[in-house]
């Protein structure tokens, strides 16, 4: 009894709230539910609100995931680093999957190459497999492709394939 009437009473805080929040920035169901969380609204009062919004379309994580990908599709990461980032932020799997379908896989390959070539100066002094091997495993971490690294490498002017292999 004394829940439900805490509860009657947070609701219409938690949703000017929310509302607050999402006039400063998009936001998943889940990164809304957390912050509502974090600033003293009930778990119960959170789901409601973020349900209701929701209802009224004014949070969809497929909207998100969609517009997160395109402003991030030119930034030098890649597929797997988005899709990290979006689950992260509480985007479920099919979600992401989805949103990611819209990235051009030449795009990506054009966006790796630009930035191989930038990183392979600082490879210069390393012996070619050195290089290469280091440049491929900075791409990696920005969440390329092993295919899209090869060809970035490849582009770059460091284009021995056997720096891949995992054989010593």
């Amino acid at each position: 009894d004394y829940v439900s009437r805490l509860c009657a009473k947070q609701a219409k805080a938690a949703y000017e709230a929310a509302l607050d929040m999402l006039a400063d920035r998009d936001m998943t169901a889940s990164s809304l539910k957390s912050a509502l969380l974090r600033r003293g609204f009930l778990a119960p009062v959170a789901e409601s609100v973020c349900g209701r919004l929701t209802e009224n379309r004014l949070i969809d994580d497929r909207r998100f995931a969609g517009r997160f990908v395109e402003l991030r599709q030119d930034g030098h990461v890649g597929r797997y680093a988005l899709k990290r980032s979006l689950r992260a932020k509480g985007v479920d799997e099919e979600t992401a999957s989805e949103a990611l379908e819209q990235l051009d896989d030449s795009a990506q390959l054009e966006a790796a190459t630009a930035l191989a070539r930038r990183l392979a100066r600082r490879y210069e002094g390393l012996e070619p497999r050195a290089a290469r091997d280091k440049l491929g495993q900075a791409l990696a971490r920005r969440g390329y492709s092993w295919d899209i690294v090869r060809e970035a490498v490849g582009r770059a002017g460091l284009d021995d394939d056997a720096c891949f292999d995992d054989t010593p």
